[in-house]
């Protein structure tokens, strides 16, 4: 709302300075022609009037103006406390005037802290967002394992398949638990969270982990599951290599098989 009127400037103007006739004249016009801009909605060049009045004659309800129309009208909080503030400490500033704005400095600033607050907040979550984007296309990007054979005596049993099963078992196990714990926070986090924008990148971040956390688990069990068999199986069907002489007895033939 814009509380300063036209005759409350040409008061103070009046009050508060001793201007030759042409410079009070001169004023007057220049805060008619602000009047005229701002009821057409032309902001920025009423300000610009009242500015060049104050230029001339230093009345402290045209910075008064001015901040009000920064505040209400362009919405620029860092230029309407300036301005304010110009006039609070302004000599002809109006006592009941000057109160009202050290109120709305005070309610600007506060503004602007939570508005910084939740931007640092959004900044961050941005950021988190980003880098679980780039870590998962290096893991995609990655080339598969590649599994080295290991020479086993031909007596000995081979669990090399039953070894490499149940480790990556027991590693999904262990990401899906870590995933699991990190949903649990993202959950803690999110109820401590004041900020909407805040609670809704923390429960999907929470959501995605605990998906991840729960494909892992089930991965890791079945994994490990398989892998015990695998080692179980392999000591039962162990290769045997031996050796069968002929019916004559002058030679005789290598043969593989499951037991000795």
């Amino acid at each position: 709302m814009f509380r300063v009127t036209l005759a409350f400037i040409l008061g103070l103007t009046g009050s508060a300075l001793a201007a030759p006739d042409d410079a009070t004249a001169r004023i007057e016009a220049l805060a008619q022609q602000a009047s005229a801009r701002y009821k057409a909605g032309d902001y920025a060049n009423a300000v610009e009037k009242y500015l060049e009045a104050y230029r001339l004659g230093e009345a402290a309800a045209l910075l008064y103006n001015v901040a009000v129309i920064y505040d209400r009208k362009i919405k620029d909080p860092e230029l309407a406390i300036t301005y304010y503030r110009r006039y609070i400490a302004a000599p002809d500033a109006d006592p009941s005037a000057a109160s009202r704005a050290t109120e709305r400095v005070q309610k600007l600033k506060t503004a602007q802290t939570q508005a910084n607050a939740q931007r640092r907040a959004e900044e961050i979550a941005s950021a988190k967002r980003r880098k679980e984007a780039a870590d998962a296309r290096r893991k995609a990007a990655l080339p598969p394992p590649r599994t080295v054979a290991s020479v086993v005596e031909p007596a000995e049993p081979d669990r090399t398949a039953g070894w490499i099963v149940t480790s990556m078992g027991v590693v999904a196990l262990g990401a899906g638990a870590g995933f699991g714990w990190a949903a649990s926070s993202d959950q803690s986090a999110f109820d401590d969270a004041d900020q909407l924008n805040a609670k809704k990148d923390l429960r999907d971040s929470g959501q995605q982990k605990a998906l991840f956390a729960d494909i892992l688990m089930g991965v890791g069990a079945a994994a490990l599951i398989t892998g015990v068999v695998l080692l179980v199986t392999a000591e039962a069907n162990a290769p045997a290599v031996g050796f069968a002489p002929t019916a004559d007895g002058q030679g005789g033939s290598v043969f593989f098989g499951g037991s000795l």
